[in-house]
């Protein structure tokens, strides 16, 4: 159950960053600070693809100052629509 909210609020954050130049810096921190808690517990539980969510999670800090890259927001998204249509089948 844990896993499949997990892998929803994935997928809210993927749309969130896709939407990221039209959205109250607000919900970005919000968005970014979960997904770096996320990665820190789950890199404690040694594993490896969390240090990709804690650096979306940073992109998306980046983002809220100007800097954006609309690759790496594509590749960051699609990183996390995987990743939370896993969680969630």
């Amino acid at each position: 159950m844990l896993l499949r909210l997990l892998g929803v609020i994935d997928l809210m954050v993927a749309l969130l960053l896709l939407a990221s130049h039209i959205l109250p810096k607000d919900i970005l921190v919000v968005a970014a600070i979960y997904i770096i808690l996320k990665g820190l517990v789950f890199v404690l539980a040694e594993d490896i693809i969390s240090y990709v969510d804690i650096a979306i999670g940073l992109y998306i800090f980046l983002l809220m100052f100007g800097f954006s890259s609309n690759i790496l927001s594509l590749l960051a998204a699609l990183f996390l629509i995987q990743k939370g249509l896993a969680s969630i089948s």
